[in-house]
């Protein structure tokens, strides 16, 4: 579901409901649909219990399918967000060219189709659609085969109330040069009926059977494929809002973003992936919940505080692992002045690493419960068709239809204020506030994110250089705090049986350590006092 925000060319495709239509192409006639779709991961033993309990081994219901991916050498094409591929499904080719979603949701694209003659790119019936402003001779002169996906897709159409659902299941694999990369993938995609028929039908599923949410195409996973990217964590994406968009097409795009970002992380959490893939989750998740606080006004539509919660559950349950990422980071590598060499130090490090593992295992837990499962899948049907769409409320209606520009001024120098105050009393904040003042720091930030592609990119780079560095300095003091509520809590759950009968126990090397923390903390907020008077001098872009 490829949401790079890159500008739309005119369109026949409606936004909203599923239509299609027909026109002359050179060699054939192409069809232009919107396709409303869901994607899941799944493993294999899950695609055999499918298979069975849909009846997906029923004749004809199996096709072999290869699909070949043009772009050019750089990826114009992709960095534009649109998809150019020739399928052949034993009988016959299909051209299609796909285009992101043009009203901000997650769960449509513009898809153009035209049967061609062979595997080779019609660029006459391409440029029949809004691929044609990227087709200029130099672009269509480079285009050539990037990867191939094989795969063999099994299908069917579930009737349900009010609607008609193709599921798909494929398995098979990308390939480009030398390197493969296995496939297996659920597709639900609704061919008629409201968007609530896609969504029901994708819970009776999950309630039998492990499945992800995905985020990720099969043109996508052939670029990370040829970037050898395969496995890399995803960061969040840049987006180009509009500045007469309205907020909430805004928003679906915003919230979109930070929602893929969280469950792509997600699952490569879920596949063994370590600090790095829990950090990005967490930020994801960050800056999904940093947005809804942003549009609340606009939200508040009786399932805004359901939301909310769920998402700051699952927050919640990857805090311990990363809390104890970040201090075994500096605690692996200590220096004698630490109390490195201290009696009963090698105990407590021995209990850290075992405290580290456990949390690993909740997190992950959380990751892969069907708690979380459902709640990716239930917060992408709020964010796309959610009652606040068509909410009544004055609040609602007069936030829908803001134009962002106007409205992203307003919301990020109230951010802004709030930062200031909040900060101007930093020497005297306990730790809990000062907390809370890196969290104003991180909403101010996430927000400038938000709403960047609305200003000129001159005027944002030493205000997020500032930002940048006020936020370092309040995540040291954080970081310390973090630190020795963590060595407390490990100490009392240790106690003295890993200290051996002649030697002082671990509490004493927490102790020893505890207090050159302490001294650390006193720098630290010397840093973020100096870093806080550059913020507040630095001049606002909006």
């Amino acid at each position: 579901m490829n949401r790079r925000g890159a500008p739309y060319a005119q369109s026949p495709i409606p936004v909203a409901g599923r239509k299609t239509s027909e026109r002359g192409a050179s060699s054939g006639r192409w069809r232009a649909v919107l396709e409303t779709e869901l994607k899941f991961q799944i493993d294999e033993a899950c695609a055999a219990r499918l298979i069975e309990r849909l009846s997906l081994d029923a004749a004809g219901r199996r096709r072999r399918l290869r699909t070949v991916y043009y772009d050019t050498p750089d990826g114009a094409l992709a960095e534009a967000g649109f998809v150019l591929r020739v399928r052949h499904d034993g009988k016959k080719h299909v051209q299609t060219v796909k285009q992101a979603s043009l009203d901000g949701g997650a769960l449509r694209r513009g898809e153009w189709e035209v049967e061609v003659g062979g595997e080779a790119v019609d660029l006459k019936a391409a440029r029949k659609t809004p691929l044609k402003p990227w087709l200029k001779a130099a672009t269509a002169a480079a285009l050539g085969p990037v990867f191939v996906v094989d795969v063999e897709r099994a299908k069917c159409d579930l009737q349900r109330d009010g609607g008609v659902v193709e599921v798909a299941l494929d398995r098979g694999e990308v390939r480009t040069g030398e390197r493969s990369a296995p496939i297996h993938e659920l597709e639900l995609e609704l061919k008629s009926g409201p968007a609530s028929t896609l969504f029901d039908l994708a819970r009776e599923l999950m309630a039998e059977f492990p499945l992800n949410l995905a985020f990720i195409s099969k043109a996508e996973r052939g670029r990370l494929l040829m970037a050898q990217d395969a496995g890399a964590v995803a960061h969040a994406k840049s987006h180009v809002l509009k500045p007469d968009a309205s907020a909430a097409h805004a928003f679906r795009i915003i919230a979109n973003g930070a929602l893929e970002q969280a469950a792509s992380n997600a699952a490569l959490l879920r596949a063994g992936q370590g600090a790095e893939a829990l950090h990005q989750t967490r930020v994801g998740l960050r800056r999904l919940r940093s947005v809804l606080t942003l549009f609340r006004p606009m939200l508040a539509d009786g399932r805004f505080d359901a939301v909310a919660a769920e998402l700051r559950w699952l927050a919640k349950a990857l805090d311990d692992a990363r809390d104890l990422d970040v201090f075994l980071a500096a605690a692996f590598r200590p220096t004698p002045a630490d109390g490195a060499d201290e009696p009963g130090f090698d105990a407590f490090v021995a209990a850290l690493r075992a405290a580290h593992a456990k949390a690993y295992a909740r997190a992950v837990a959380a990751i892969d419960s069907d708690r979380c499962r459902l709640l990716f899948l239930d917060t992408l049907a709020w964010i796309d068709t959610g009652p606040w769409c068509e909410s009544r409320a004055l609040d609602a209606v007069h936030w829908r239809g803001r134009p962002i520009k106007a409205l992203a001024n307003e919301l990020l120098q109230a951010r802004w204020r709030k930062l200031i105050k909040k900060g101007r009393g930093l020497s005297t904040l306990s730790p809990a506030d000062r907390h809370k003042l890196r969290i104003a720091g991180k909403k101010l930030r996430y927000a400038a994110g938000f709403f960047g592609s609305l200003y000129p990119a001159k005027g944002q780079k030493r205000f997020g250089k500032a930002a940048a560095e006020l936020q370092d300095a309040l995540g040291a003091l954080t970081d310390i705090a973090a630190g020795r509520t963590l060595m407390e809590r490990v100490t009392l759950a240790i106690g003295d049986p890993l200290a051996s009968s002649d030697a002082p126990p671990p509490a004493f090397a927490a102790g020893r350590l505890t207090g050159h923390r302490e001294a650390d903390e006193a720098r630290a907020l010397k840093a973020a006092l100096r870093a806080f008077k550059r913020f507040e001098a630095v001049d606002r872009f909006w």
